[in-house]
C-alpha cells in the first residue's frame, strides 16, 4: 500500500474481526481489481489550498503538520508539514517506494514491479504489504509524478486486486515561502474507502490518521536523508 495506510491496521483488525472471523486476502498479481475506480481521482493541476491563516503558520513553525479540509472537496482531509529538506529530496522520498519497508511504519513488504516515464512524467508501480501480527493487507498502487505541477498523484493499480475497495492520494510539495533554498512545504491529501463493513466515523478516523502519518515519516526520512 501506499504509506499512509500502515498505521490505520489495528483499527481495522478489530473491525473486520468483530464477529467475523479471521480477516482473509484477496489480493492477486492475475485478476484485476473488482472495478477501475470508484473515487474521483486527483487531478494534479489542481493546485492545494496554500492559503494559510496565522493559526496554521504558528503550528507549522512548531514543526508540527496543520490539518484542514481539501479546498475543493471539503471531505477530504488536507495534512501541511514543513520539512527541512528541498522538495527534490522530498520527493525522493516519496517515489522511494522499493525502501517502503525501511520507512513506513508497520509496512512489511514492499517493491517497484514497473516504471515508465514519457517527456513530462513518471509512473511507479508498487505491490506493498503492510499490517501486523495476525493481519496484514496487500496493495497494488499506480503513483505519477509531475515535475511541472509539483505534484504526485496515486491511485490502486486496477490491473491488480488489492485488500481494500479503493484509494486515491495527491502529494503537493513546493519551497518553503520564506526558506526556499532550506525547506519544503508539503500538502498531502488522501481519500480511502476500505470496503463493505466499515462504519463512516471508522473511514473517517483512518483517512485523517493515515494523511497525517505519511506526512510524518516523509518529514523524519527527508531531513534525516538516508535510509
Amino acid at each position: 500500500m501506499n504509506p499512509n495506510l500502515s498505521s490505520v491496521f489495528i483499527v481495522l483488525s478489530l473491525v473486520l474481526s468483530h464477529g467475523q472471523g479471521a480477516f482473509t486476502s484477496a489480493s492477486s498479481w492475475e485478476r484485476p481489481h473488482v472495478h477501475k475506480g470508484r473515487l474521483n481521482p486527483f487531478n494534479p493541476r489542481d493546485r492545494l489550498d496554500t492559503s494559510l491563516d496565522n493559526h496554521a503558520l504558528r503550528t507549522l513553525e512548531t514543526g508540527k503538520p496543520y490539518k484542514t479540509s481539501h479546498s475543493m472537496d471539503s471531505t477530504r482531509v488536507l495534512i501541511v508539514q514543513d520539512v527541512n529538506a528541498s522538495p527534490d529530496t522530498v520527493f525522493s522520498r516519496i517515489l522511494d517506494y522499493s525502501n517502503y519497508s525501511k520507512m513506513a511504519p508497520q509496512t512489511l513488504e514492499s517493491e517497484i514491479y514497473r516504471r515508465t516515464s514519457d517527456a513530462d512524467t513518471e509512473t511507479f508501480f508498487s505491490r506493498l504489504r503492510a499490517g501486523m501480527r495476525g493481519f496484514a493487507m496487500e496493495f497494488f498502487v499506480k503513483a505519477t509524478h509531475y515535475p511541472e505541477h509539483n505534484s504526485v498523484t496515486w491511485t490502486l493499480d486496477y490491473t491488480k486486486e488489492s485488500d481494500i475497495d479503493d484509494a486515491c492520494g495527491h502529494w503537493y510539495v513546493e519551497p518553503h515561502p520564506t526558506h526556499p533554498e532550506e525547506k519544503s512545504r508539503v500538502y498531502y491529501s488522501v481519500d480511502m474507502v476500505m470496503g463493505p463493513g466499515i462504519p463512516k466515523a471508522v473511514s473517517s478516523f483512518i483517512n485523517k490518521k493515515a494523511a497525517t502519518d505519511a506526512t510524518t515519516w516523509v518529514k523524519k526520512f527527508s531531513e534525516q536523508r538516508i535510509v
